[in-house]
């Protein structure tokens, strides 16, 4: 699938060196179509590499990285990725080409066991979702995955909450996650909203 090496392409954007830049609480930047929320002051890091189709065109990356430790050692670890697409992209991008995609991101991670993927199209974006427990070294873990697409850009959301139960932890975790949507007016389009209840059954196996 072609749009999955794209992904890859943008993913090394910016896992190889970067600027960062400070930003309020709230994620808001014109390399992506959504915002998200955070309690306090965040930073981001951007890279920015030529295009590999040889033109003059720059493919850009941000990331956001977010922890916070909590009294009991309970923490949250909330990574935001978010990278740059054009309108056409985003129009080739398919219901079964994102599920693969999300599919092939969480099965690269073996300490997690998957609930299944949702999948949900908006009139000006895709989404996918998958909630995972598993464990970070010894202690308890929940894992809110996202890969939202965007008519302008792709963003992928890596939420753990990891450790004992904090209610303090627990709100700030619902807080953030809750916070991330499209800067844009967006609904829910009535097409191809489902479950994948074939990916809950294999994940369980």
């Amino acid at each position: 699938m072609k749009n999955l090496s794209l992904i890859i392409v943008c993913f090394a954007v910016i896992a190889f060196g970067s600027q960062s830049y400070a930003q309020s609480k709230i994620y808001d930047s014109d390399v992506c179509d959504f915002s998200a929320e955070f309690p306090e002051e965040i930073f981001v890091n951007k890279k920015c590499v030529p295009s590999a189709d040889g033109s003059d065109k720059e493919i850009c990356g941000e990331t956001v990285n977010y922890v916070k430790v909590f009294d009991n050692n309970t923490s949250l670890d909330i990574r935001i990725s978010c990278n740059k697409i054009d309108k056409d992209t985003y129009d080739r991008f398919s219901k079964d080409e994102i599920l693969f995609t999300f599919e092939s991101l969480i099965r690269g991670n073996k300490d997690i066991h998957s609930y299944g993927m949702s999948y949900s199209k908006y009139m000006k974006s895709k989404r996918a979702y998958s909630l995972a427990s598993g464990k970070a070294g010894l202690s308890p873990m929940i894992n809110l995955l996202y890969l939202w697409v965007g008519e302008n850009s792709f963003m992928s959301v890596d939420a753990k909450l990891i450790g004992e139960a904090n209610k303090e932890a627990d709100d700030m975790f619902t807080a953030i996650t809750t916070s991330i949507k499209n800067k844009e007016p967006d609904v829910p389009s009535i097409e191809e909203n489902t479950i994948n209840e074939d990916n809950v059954k294999e994940n369980k196996e």
